[in-house]
């Protein structure tokens, strides 16, 4: 038993996971206000007393962000929050269909009161069992269809609609398809297609599959699944990060059984395209207005729900290796025009609305 910031710390170390519980106020041994649990490589109570934190909810995010700790209780919510969650979001059955797009429609990660425990639940285990499982049921349409090669940049019907994150992928895609845009660490991503569509037949088999936002590459080719977010126009409920970004890794799973398909269409059409993309795995960007991450905020004040989202975001990179990024973008108007083309009224600015690492 070690004392950090006036509370005693409990390191317990087994085979398979070790855990680290912090006493609550009364310092009390068994009263812990918060249980979090790593996996290995473990910890040393030598590296916990050389870090100065300066407090315990510091302890607590650098367990969870340098160390991918699961948080298993807290103050406020307890362990019998998370085995709720963990009880709601079980890992699917051997026969799913798509076991990614099921968690990602699921009502605990679109509410912000109960998405910290979500995103606090999915372990690397159960990330990578839905991944795999996903892949194994994804559609693999580049075997029957094309990706590419119909949208001009004209949206179905020619005028506006309440489709707002279509058009703003349709407005991004015709101003930067050439030039490219930057993410504020310099990487320069090119929209390639929007509305992308990953289904291979209309049937039962791929129900539930949407298409991607905006497909980006790299000047090298490396894909980027966009998942674009944009605020209610009335002031209505917007869907939560956390579910953005297990969309986005539902369609990554998707497309990774299929980019050699895609790579190959890409090399075709290069010339209409502008680019070829590797057959490599996608990363993934979850990308919004700042009206749309102004409005998380306020939920975060009350919620706390974004260091557990970060954290989640690591155990992704971890477990699948894909890049994971959050993206705001400040001054994002757009417009329709009389030809029924949506297009940007100015050049929006690209932030970090979650910061990496």
């Amino acid at each position: 038993m070690i004392h950090i910031c006036g509370r005693r710390v409990k390191v317990q170390t087994g085979t398979k996971s070790q855990t680290v519980n912090i006493c609550s106020s009364a310092n009390i041994h068994g009263q812990y206000d918060y249980i979090v649990r790593l996996r290995p490589p473990f910890i040393s109570t030598e590296t916990l007393l050389t870090q100065n934190f300066s407090s315990i909810q510091d302890l607590v995010s650098y367990l969870e962000r340098h160390h991918f700790g699961d948080i298993e209780r807290t103050p406020a919510i307890g362990s019998s929050g998370v085995t709720q969650i963990l009880s709601n979001i079980a890992p699917p059955a051997p026969n799913s269909p798509h076991p990614l797009v099921e968690l990602f429609r699921s009502a605990e990660v679109n509410s912000f009161a109960s998405m910290r425990l979500a995103a606090t639940a999915l372990s690397e285990e159960e990330l990578l069992l839905r991944f795999e499982q996903q892949r194994k049921a994804a559609p693999r349409r580049g075997e029957h269809r094309s990706y590419f090669g119909r949208h001009t940049g004209k949206t179905t019907s020619g005028r506006p609609t309440n489709r707002r994150e279509e058009h703003l992928a349709i407005a991004l895609w015709r101003a930067y398809r050439e030039s490219g845009f930057a993410l504020p660490d310099g990487k320069i991503l090119f929209p390639v297609e929007y509305q992308l569509p990953l289904k291979s037949h209309r049937d039962e088999a791929n129900a539930q599959i949407g298409k991607v936002d905006l497909f980006c590459v790299e000047s090298e080719g490396e894909p980027w699944i966009i998942e674009i977010k944009v605020h209610s126009a009335r002031n209505g409920s917007a869907d939560t990060p956390l579910k953005a970004l297990l969309e986005a890794l539902a369609y990554c799973a998707i497309l990774d059984a299929d980019m050699r398909c895609l790579s190959r269409e890409s090399d075709d059409k290069k010339l209409a395209l502008l680019h070829v993309v590797s057959p490599i795995r996608p990363n993934l960007l979850i990308l919004a207005p700042s009206e749309y991450w102004n409005s998380c905020d306020l939920a975060e004040s009350r919620h706390r729900w974004r260091e557990s989202l970060q954290a989640l975001g690591q155990r992704i990179e971890v477990a699948l290796k894909v890049k994971v990024r959050f993206v705001r973008m400040e001054d994002c108007r757009w417009e329709m025009t009389t030809s029924g083309m949506p297009r940007l009224i100015e050049s929006p600015v690209f932030d970090w609305a979650i910061p990496n690492g």
